[in-house]
């Protein structure tokens, strides 16, 4: 609760590390930046077996894996959907 006796607590225009220093994407902000859906991406992600930093439950994206998802989404390296003869 932001009070007199305490300026600038409360505020909600702050980050905690600023987005230059921070080069990592979210998993949803990289298949928004790619304009795929987030289970491609994660499909993607697992077959061309690109790495990844998890956090517990959280997958950051660095720069490099998002350019070579880049790659392989403007290649059409890796087919939408299921395999044929999927069991």
């Amino acid at each position: 609760m932001k009070t007199k006796n305490s300026p600038g607590y409360g505020d909600d225009d702050y980050n905690v590390i600023p987005l230059k220093k921070f080069p990592y994407l979210t998993l949803a902000d990289g298949a928004k930046r790619l304009r795929i859906r987030k289970q491609r991406m994660s499909r993607l992600l697992r077959i061309l077996q690109i790495p990844v930093h998890k956090i517990g439950t959280l997958v950051l994206l660095d720069g490099d894996a998002i350019e070579r998802l880049e790659v392989a989404v403007k290649n059409k390296e890796v087919k939408r959907g299921r395999k044929p003869n999927a069991a």
